[in-house]
């Protein structure tokens, strides 16, 4: 095998997860994932943490919530174990990403998110873990990592990204967001003007 091969396996693959998990979900677990999400915490921030890999995946989330009306901040959780947590006010929400469920750092969390009675959302692969147990819901998926090893962080990484693209989609599609509002929160960059452009420009704050 050569590393074009690798290159196309790892395509393929990635595009399969994608797809077993499209066709495994339950539209009631969706939908109650994303009422959460909408309903759950008027005027609040939903929080959005992972570690590692799921770290750099849970960021994107919660840009791409915010860019598209579901403001969302990124709590890295070593931060959180060393002041952080003083951003978490009771009743928020938080979506927890960790493939194993038993990652240190976020089960070091679950007390105090316990004791503030913070909703968990959890993306993981493992149902039984100790972070599934402590989650009001879970997005389970199964992953088979690209690197033969089964230990770097690939398929499973795609697989939570393209969950979190669907959330926002989602929540975009609930709240009615319109094109208008994602240029109002782009006045700068290509991206912005490309927007502005095409629907006329939009003054800021309107």
């Amino acid at each position: 095998m050569d590393p074009a091969d690798v290159f196309y396996r790892t395509l393929i693959k990635q595009q399969q997860a994608i797809s077993v998990f499209a066709e495994s979900f339950r539209d009631k677990d969706i939908k109650d994932v994303v009422d959460i999400l909408y309903y759950g915490s008027p005027g609040r921030t939903l929080l959005v943490t992972g570690v590692g890999k799921s770290g750099n995946i849970a960021a994107k989330m919660a840009s791409t919530l915010t860019s598209t009306g579901t403001p969302a901040h990124y709590l890295c959780p070593l931060e959180a174990l060393h002041g952080g947590l003083g951003v978490c006010k009771w009743g928020d929400i938080m979506l927890i990403l960790s493939k194993s469920g038993e990652t240190k750092e976020i089960l070091d969390m679950l007390p105090y998110l316990e004791e503030q009675e913070i909703t968990i959302i959890s993306i993981t692969c493992n149902r039984d873990s100790t972070l599934a147990r402590a989650s009001r819901k879970i997005i389970c998926y199964e992953s088979d990592e690209c690197c033969g090893t089964g230990f770097i962080p690939t398929t499973s990484t795609t697989v939570a990204l393209a969950i979190g693209d669907a959330l926002a989609m989602s929540l975009m599609f609930k709240d009615k967001f319109t094109i208008e509002q994602f240029a109002r929160f782009h006045p700068g960059g290509s991206l912005g003007q490309i927007v502005r452009d095409s629907i006329g420009e939009v003054e800021f704050g309107k």
